[in-house]
């Protein structure tokens, strides 16, 4: 097909993968609210690690939306927010929601109260309206694009800096789960990308490489989440490194959305 038919059949694939990344966010939600309401700490430090992936892989594509009834300025109703808000950055307005008010239970508190069963069952709520929302997202070629920057973005400003994980230092299981649907959305693209510009997929293409190379000498599989905690002395030693690799893939990444958001109809 063309180009611009390629873009197309790329943007509706990516819906599909959305679409697929929620659902399997709600199934392991529902499992961590279960083992928070057993009362099982260990299990659901565990779980919290295997849920946080799903949103990091698409956060970049709900972060806009708000609930019906709610003005866009306002907290109590802007769904990454309730889900996603760290304690660096609260409206004390709308108080503390959500996966790190869990995090804070969980792994700051080592315990389980009545609260924290309460956050859990709205933030299974919260991620169940998320899913019936983003069943009626469509997009464009740039909106992947632009996602994919937005993502590794996400990686700079609040995984290496240990910011996103303060209490369970996962921080390289969400860095890991942003590259990964930062590099859904190109691989997506790719199609008709490699049409506009080969040499500019090529590199980035080979970029995402190198980052997924270096992600792979943090694995540990005897740790939830699959990756090595982040310390205060991992921070330390390899926070330039880990900045280093995903400035590079930024470069060339960043370059993509002007190039599919021209073609138009050709």
């Amino acid at each position: 097909g063309s180009t611009a038919e390629l873009l197309k059949q790329g943007t509706v694939g990516y819906a599909t993968y959305v679409n697929g990344v929620v659902d399997a966010m709600v199934v392991a939600v529902n499992q961590l609210k279960a083992d928070i309401d057993a009362g099982d700490l260990e299990k659901a430090k565990a779980q919290y690690a295997k849920a946080r992936p799903f949103y990091e892989r698409i956060e970049s594509d709900v972060s806009g939306f708000v609930l019906p009834g709610f003005k866009a300025t306002d907290n109590a109703g802007n769904l990454d927010y309730l889900i996603d808000m760290r304690a660096s950055n609260l409206d004390p307005k709308v108080g503390w929601h959500g996966f790190h008010a869990i995090e804070r239970d969980l792994f700051g508190n080592g315990k389980i109260t009545d609260d924290t069963k309460k956050l859990a069952a709205e933030l299974q709520q919260n991620v169940t309206k998320l899913d019936s929302l983003t069943k009626a997202l469509t997009y464009k070629p740039e909106d992947l694009a632009n996602g994919a920057a937005d993502l590794l973005e996400e990686v700079q400003s609040n995984k290496i800096s240990g910011e996103e994980e303060a209490f369970s230092h996962i921080d390289l299981v969400d860095f890991a789960g942003n590259v990964e649907g930062a590099q859904q959305a190109f691989e997506f693209l790719k199609p008709g990308l490699s049409k506009i510009d080969p040499d500019l997929t090529q590199r980035v293409e080979t970029q995402f490489a190198n980052v997924n190379k270096m992600l792979d000498t943090y694995r540990d599989g005897k740790i939830a989440g699959g990756y090595k905690y982040y310390t205060a002395d991992l921070k330390a030693a390899d926070a330039a490194k880990l900045s280093k690799a995903v400035q590079a893939l930024q470069e060339p990444l960043s370059k993509i959305a002007e190039k599919v958001a021209t073609v138009g109809g050709a």
